[in-house]
């Protein structure tokens, strides 16, 4: 199952929390801080959570196996969170360009 959800204003995104299979979800561009509602979509295969200013931490991702690719760019995603996912994740490409 395949959701865009880019470039909607979303401040909240936890009414997606749940939606366990997902494979491919677009939260580009959008302005939401709270991520933990991904935690439970280990099914993913590719994520976009690019421009969202907000999201300093992709510590929620480390349970997604699946995941292939993992685009944060334009994200405020630290040093630190960026070493532990890659070392978690370590066949997924991860973008993450400021």
């Amino acid at each position: 199952t395949h959701l865009q959800l880019v470039n909607n204003g979303i401040s909240d995104a936890s009414p997606l929390e749940g939606k366990t299979k997902l494979v491919q979800l677009g939260l580009g561009s959008n302005s939401f801080k709270e991520t933990s509602f991904m935690e439970d979509m280990i099914k993913l295969v590719n994520l976009d959570v690019s421009d969202n200013k907000n999201i300093t931490d992709l510590h929620f991702a480390e349970k997604m196996t699946e995941l292939t690719y993992l685009n944060a760019d334009k994200s405020s995603v630290t040093e630190e969170s960026l070493s532990h996912i890659r070392s978690h994740l370590p066949s997924c490409t991860i973008s993450c360009e400021k």
